[in-house]
């Protein structure tokens, strides 16, 4: 497990990993960041490898319901990529979090080559996740109004009642 002394290295390789913005970095793990939900792997005496996860639901559109994790930010310093690591934390975090109670694993995967790689691991494309902004001053068809964390998740929960889908816990 990842502790607080690991986090400017995990910093810098998210940095270089995922190129953000160094406020939103500085900004994860100060807010959301728990050192006993990252795994990191060290190697040559720095952290080579990481991935953090979250805890989810998992609900079926029968309703039945899973522990799972949602896997973050999972990298590995490209000096140490193509050899194997990724994949052994992959396994390790998997089978961690088995013991831990999850009884699912859902990932995100940030472009098409990413899928390829994670289904040669054993993961399946499931469900789809996607974003869509709004430009300032943008019309669209319904209603649109504030709502706190709590009355987002209602509502979600709702329109998502007969869908499988991943919820989570607002704060």
């Amino acid at each position: 497990l990842a502790s607080q002394a690991d986090i400017p290295e995990m910093k810098a390789l998210w940095d270089t990993c995922f190129g953000d913005d160094m406020a939103y970095i500085d900004h994860f793990f100060a807010s959301v960041f728990v050192p006993e939900q990252a795994i990191v792997l060290h190697q040559e005496g720095s952290v080579c490898a990481m991935t953090l996860y979250f805890p989810l639901r998992l609900k079926s559109g029968e309703g039945e319901e899973k522990q799972a994790a949602y896997l973050y930010a999972v990298a590995t310093d490209p000096k140490f990529r193509n050899q194997g690591l990724s994949t052994g934390l992959l396994e390790f975090t998997a089978g961690y979090l088995s013991a831990k109670g999850f009884q699912a694993l859902v990932l995100v995967p940030g472009n098409e080559d990413l899928f390829r790689f994670y289904q040669k691991r054993g993961y399946v494309p499931f469900f789809y996740h996607q974003v869509i902004s709004l430009a300032p001053g943008a019309t669209v068809a319904g209603k649109m109004a504030r709502a706190s964390g709590e009355e987002y998740g209602s509502v979600r929960e709702s329109l998502l009642q007969h869908r499988s889908h991943l919820t989570y816990p607002i704060s």
